[in-house]
């Protein structure tokens, strides 16, 4: 049971977040795709390398009460 749960949390937080990221995604990225500057794969690329990138730099006193 207890495997269930854990699943289905997991589900819905991956939904949740990729429904976060993509409503910031498509505001940053739409234009230069709509456009054909860029791809939509190139996009998603270079949207990943800094989301690892912010996550990895600034992303670690996110949410801590731990001076900079």
């Amino acid at each position: 049971m207890v495997e269930i749960i854990l699943l289905v949390g997991i589900i819905a937080s991956v939904f949740v977040g990729f429904n976060i990221g993509g409503s910031s995604t498509g505001i940053a990225w739409g234009p230069p795709v709509g456009a054909g500057i860029v791809k939509k794969t190139t996009a998603a690329a270079i949207m990943t390398v800094f989301v690892f990138l912010g996550g990895w730099t600034v992303g670690r006193n996110v949410g801590t009460s731990r001076p900079v």
